[in-house]
Formats: structure tokens, sequence, C-alpha cells
């Protein structure tokens, strides 16, 4: 199809930017490029979202997640800890596709029909912040986050100073907590193990 092309050539050309970048398209085209673009696309609101390239203490901080997590969940047999390579994927109606930096999966993944490469069951997600994805990423991706009935924590990492948000799910009061750490030695708690913002941290410097 020529608008499919047309918007793959759109898409090429804003790679580069520091900026987030968007496209009106289809649910059928934002699935048709994701597996065709050699970076980071994700799709809200019939809008294709171009993600930046990567700084190196954003991949810094996502291989340090990794790393500890795995280590800490070594002997949990039905846990899994993903790369950002793993899409998730919304139930609402309009659909959302989504690729936190980090996802934590309990269980089977639950994939999307006729896909290895996209889930809708994810547990945690974790997202580096960035400067072109800040906002976003704590305004609009936050409340699509909130709609999953499997995401019991979404963790959010910043990049440009030491700190760490987190929003858990609680079922008495019925809504999600808040928690902000910004201190080396604080530990964040996710599904019973503690994991210290100085490993996350490990070394980045500011």
């Amino acid at each position: 199809m020529v608008i499919e092309k047309d918007i793959k050539t759109r898409i090429l050309e804003a790679a580069g930017s520091e900026k987030l970048v968007r496209f009106a398209a289809s649910e059928h085209e934002y699935l048709d490029l994701a597996y065709d673009v050699p970076f980071k696309i994700e799709y809200h609101k019939s809008e294709i979202i171009v993600m930046s390239l990567a700084s190196y203490i954003h991949e810094r901080i996502a291989s340090n997640l990794i790393f500890f997590l795995r280590s800490l969940f070594q002997d949990e047999d039905n846990i899994d800890i993903m790369g950002g390579g793993l899409g998730v994927k919304t139930d609402n109606f309009e659909g959302s596709y989504f690729l936190p930096d980090v996802s934590l999966v309990k269980g089977k993944p639950d994939f999307e029909k006729n896909s290895t490469a996209i889930i809708k069951n994810p547990s945690v997600v974790f997202e580096v912040l960035s400067p072109s994805t800040k906002s976003y990423d704590l305004s609009e991706k936050l409340e699509e986050y909130k709609t999953f009935e499997s995401i019991d924590q979404v963790i959010f990492v910043y990049q440009d100073k030491m700190k760490v948000t987190t929003y858990r799910r609680s079922y008495e009061p019925v809504g999600w907590l808040n928690q902000d750490f910004t201190k080396a030695g604080d530990t964040v708690e996710i599904e019973e193990k503690s994991l210290c913002l100085r490993d996350i941290y490990e070394k980045v410097n500011f």
C-alpha cells in the first residue's frame, strides 16, 4: 500500500529526532511497520509514536535492571525478566501497543493473536525516562498501564538524577499507591523482593 510506504518513510526520517514524533495510522499499519523498522515505535490513540534513539545512560540503566532482576528471581521458575524488544498490548477497544524498557512476566505469557513478540499479561513494567518521552510516559502511558488487569506495578526510573517512582496496585483501599525513592540505599519492593537504587544506577555518572 502506498500509504504504508509513505508512513514508513516519514518514520525513518523522524528516527533521529530528539523529540517524540506522532503519525496518524491504523492498527494494521502499525503492526506491519512494527516488525519492519529497526527501532522502537509504539501505538496509542490511533497514532504511531516514534521514540528517539536511547542514550548511553538509558541503556546502562536498562541493562542494570535486567541483570539485577534476573539475579533476584533466578530461583523463581514462574517469573521471566524481558527486555525492551517485547511488546505489550492493552485490552481496551482501540488497543495500545507499548514497548516497556523492562518487563516482568509471571506464569505463561498470553500472546497477542498470531504474534510471539507481543503479550497481554505483564505483571510489572519498567520505563527509563528520557527527556523526549518523560511527559508521555508519566501521563498517557501510565494511565494505559493502569488499565491492564495483569499489571500490579509500574516503575519509572529517571536517567538525569537518582530517582525511582513506583505505582503499585492496591485493593484496600482500591487504587494505586505512589512512592518516590531518591537515595542510593533506598530499596524498591518488587514481587516481595528488594531492588536497591545503588544497583539500578551502578556505573551511572550524572
